[in-house]
């Protein structure tokens, strides 16, 4: 059925109230991740050029994987892999950052 202009239907569904916009956020990213560089078999992560640790908590955080993949190649890391953690370990992904098959866990 077609309405021309003017016309209103037989059951019109009713809009919902919305709330203000400036009080309702556009986006609102429900999960945060951290991107860190792991050594495979070992829990060590990248903290600088010339230090690893075995705390998550003080390990540089790349923010992307990208950057992460970047350092790999430029410091020319071996046997690292890039892992990306959202708050939730059952969330966590392991990404091959040498091009090698990721080691079984």
């Amino acid at each position: 059925m077609f309405l021309m202009p003017g016309d209103e239907p037989a059951n019109p569904l009713p809009w919902p109230s919305l709330p203000h916009r400036s009080r309702v956020p556009l986006y609102q990213n429900a999960w945060t991740m951290k991107v860190f560089i792991r050594r495979i078999g070992k829990i060590e992560y990248y903290k600088s050029s010339t230090e690893w640790t075995p705390a998550q908590g003080e390990a540089h955080d790349f923010g992307r994987s990208l950057e992460a993949l970047a350092c790999v190649q430029k410091g020319g890391l071996h046997g690292c892999e890039i892992l990306l953690t959202f708050g939730n370990p059952d969330l966590d992904l392991t990404l091959s950052a040498n091009g090698d098959p990721l080691s079984e866990r």
